[in-house]
């Protein structure tokens, strides 16, 4: 929240922490795949790749292999995390490791 202090860390303004944006992804997950059933999610990975800084939009995109949910989360106003913008070109960020296979399955 300190301009002066993102700016002595290389960054041109101040960044959302980390974890808030981990939390933001898991959150996703849960909702989406997991029906807000805290115990499905067995492990969640994260890579951070890129600062997301505050005010803007994260979009989480999941698919489901079994019991593996991959996702990425991205900056909409930036189109951060979405290597070339095509469907083929999708590489999962992180993983998150599920009890069971989702109980919704994504369109």
């Amino acid at each position: 929240a300190d301009p002066e202090f993102a700016d002595a860390a290389g960054f041109p303004k101040p960044i959302l922490h980390g974890l808030c944006t981990y939390g933001m992804a898991c959150y996703a997950v849960l909702k989406t795949l997991c029906d807000y059933d805290h115990t499905k999610i067995k492990a969640f990975d994260a890579r951070f790749s890129s600062p997301v800084y505050p005010g803007e939009t994260i979009v989480t995109d999941m698919w489901v292999d079994g019991t593996t949910a991959s996702y990425r989360c991205r900056v909409k106003e930036r189109d951060i995390g979405l290597p070339g913008g095509h469907e083929h070109d999708r590489i999962p960020f992180a993983v998150g490791v599920l009890d069971d296979p989702p109980v919704r399955a994504l369109a």
